[in-house]
């Protein structure tokens, strides 16, 4: 799966990618409000970006790459959740701090609900966030029109707020 979201594209994982993603990953500004909501140390990295990064499989993640240069940037793509008791499917991305405030996870999140919703079909797809990550919310609720279902605490002092799309759903 490629996605064209302007300035950036969403492509496969590529092993040329792996220290950018490896640094990313090991952020603690960024990981603490994302999947763990920890840094990953390097082995932990490497095992994620081998188990999540398969193209073989409709969902997975891929590598968020500036149009211009082809500089990964970051990561993004979808994985299967239950957060609201069903078999949903989710997005989400993490982008270096660095390339935050551009507007790329605005462009890719549109990509990635049109393509849930309008190729796959989906009877809806989700995007869920840490509660503390304002910047997130913001572009969830303000910038996709997501609509807020609610929070959840899946495992303890592990929550997340939701957020849907659904056919129709208005750019």
């Amino acid at each position: 799966m490629v996605l064209d979201a302007g300035e950036i594209v969403l492509r496969p994982f590529e092993n040329r990618d792996r220290s950018s993603l490896l640094a990313i990953l090991g952020r603690a500004d960024l990981m603490n409000l994302a999947l763990r909501e920890r840094r990953f140390g390097v082995r932990e990295a490497e095992i994620f970006i081998r188990d999540n990064f398969q193209v073989t499989e409709r969902l997975h993640y891929g590598t968020v790459t500036l149009r211009s240069t082809g500089e990964a940037i970051g990561f993004s793509g979808f994985r299967a959740c239950a957060y609201l008791n069903e078999d949903d499917v989710e997005f989400g991305w993490v982008l270096a701090r660095e390339h935050h405030g551009r507007g790329f996870a605005s462009a890719l999140g549109e990509q990635l609900i049109i393509h849930a919703l309008e190729v796959w079909r989906l009877p809806r797809v989700l995007a869920a966030c840490n509660p503390l990550n304002a910047a997130s919310e913001h572009i969830l609720r303000d910038k996709l029109h997501m609509r807020f279902e609610r929070s959840v605490e899946p495992r303890k002092g592990f929550r997340r707020k939701v957020y849907s799309a659904v056919p129709g759903w208005c750019r």
